[in-house]
């Protein structure tokens, strides 16, 4: 194959070319990027009550209590968003949930109004992802509580990533030990005159922790923060103050790569039939060298802090019949079920125990009365079931369902 220089110029012009154009479009997005957001400073922060929950390996949740008040410059009739600030490092990767609950009384109202948060613009620049909150026309903003739930995941991590399979209690390396990164301060794009975090722990021991800005409290179980006064605007990991918490967790980190729900609808039986296939996997610390079933033989019935999964509940409805369990293999005769008021318990024991950086994939399946999830209105049908309800406490990576309807459905 022969190319001539007039062809070979053409195309080197051409890649010039494109290579110009990369680069400008990498300066545009550059230069994008550099836009700072400016946030209106509507509203002022009366007071803010923070709870971290360190318990779960899984998920970190929190919980905010705010009581908010418009300022000056909103003496208005308008409610103007209220907007909500995070790190957008966790706003990308480890946000599963954000729930704001309205209320003009108290935290604990039963009459609270639950909205709808928006993911909005982004900083990236001061690395802050906003979200905005919309009151519902007929809301009387001034002086009102918000009540604040966010759930992440993927957010403690083992450290050391190995530890001893047999705790020794004399030795800090044979318990497992998670570390938490966060901040003592509630981001916020406005100013804040009161606030303190209280964080959760499962147990009372802990390694290292952040011990400022004072004040820091250590109790039992739990670390707090604050109270602090007049805290300025937070609109970047730089205005405020890293904290680090290096405690012990003796539970796993468990997370379900993938969680697959297949529901058939069966009009002949009048019966739903549900079956979930789940490959789990185990995040947490590893075992240091190799693994001894002597070991684990010593350990299966002493009460010791180590974070192996020797069984796993599931829960089901509480008329769930025609129930069966199966792995990669084949049947699982280590399981037990039970039918109770409010639920169905069915528990089982894997082949093997489960330690950090193992995995254990297996089906199970069950049936129900159609009519629980099954609403008819003439000759419409309308069917309402659970991405995923088994099992508690645990990280879904990605989760699917399939719904197989009768033949002749439309």
């Amino acid at each position: 194959m022969k190319i001539s220089i007039k062809n070979l110029n053409f195309f080197l012009l051409s890649v010039l070319s494109f290579i110009t154009l990369f680069d400008q479009v990498l300066s545009k997005k550059k230069d994008l990027n550099a836009v700072p957001i400016t946030i209106q400073q509507h509203y002022i922060n009366t007071d803010v009550q923070r709870f971290i929950d360190l318990t779960c390996a899984s998920i970190v949740r929190s919980k905010i209590n705010l009581k908010i008040k418009k300022s000056s410059t909103n003496s208005g009739k308008e409610n103007f968003p209220y907007y909500f600030a995070l790190p957008s490092e966790l706003s990308e990767l480890k946000l599963a949930s954000f729930q704001v609950f309205l209320s003009k009384q108290s935290f604990d109202d039963k009459n609270q109004v639950n909205t709808v948060v928006e993911k909005d613009a982004i900083d990236a620049k001061s690395g802050v992802q906003y979200f905005k909150l919309t009151f519902p026309d007929n809301f009387k903003v001034e002086d009102s509580f918000l009540k604040v739930k966010i759930a992440f995941t993927n957010l403690l991590k083992p450290f050391p990533k190995s530890v001893e399979q047999i705790p020794k209690t004399s030795q800090t390396g044979s318990r497992q030990l998670l570390l938490f990164n966060g901040f003592a301060h509630f981001w916020s794009p406005y100013l804040t005159e009161n606030q303190k975090t209280t964080i959760r722990l499962p147990k009372s021991h802990i390694e290292s922790y952040t011990a400022s800005p004072k004040p820091v409290t250590k109790t039992d179980k739990a670390l707090t923060y604050g109270p602090y006064r007049d805290v300025s605007a937070i609109t970047s990991p730089e205005s405020t103050d890293r904290i680090k918490i290096h405690f012990e967790h003796p539970h796993a980190i468990l997370v379900a790569k993938t969680h697959e729900r297949i529901v058939e609808v069966s009009h002949w039986s009048g019966k739903l039939g549900v079956e979930d296939h789940i490959d789990l996997h185990h995040n947490g610390a590893k075992i240091k060298g190799h693994y001894s079933n002597i070991d684990y033989r010593l350990t299966q019935h002493m009460q010791v802090d180590t974070n192996v999964v020797k069984s796993i509940p599931l829960v089901l409805p509480a008329n769930a019949v025609d129930v069966y369990f199966k792995d990669t293999i084949g049947n699982v005769s280590t399981t037990n079920f039970r039918n109770e008021k409010k639920r169905s318990l069915l528990e089982f024991r894997p082949r093997y125990p489960l330690y950090g950086g193992w995995k254990y994939s297996w089906f199970y399946g069950y049936s129900v009365p159609i009519s629980q999830f099954l609403k008819s209105n003439k000759n419409k049908y309308e069917i309402s079931v659970d991405f995923y309800d088994s099992m508690h406490n645990i990280t879904v990576e990605k989760a699917i369902l399939k719904i197989s309807l009768p033949e002749g459905s439309t």
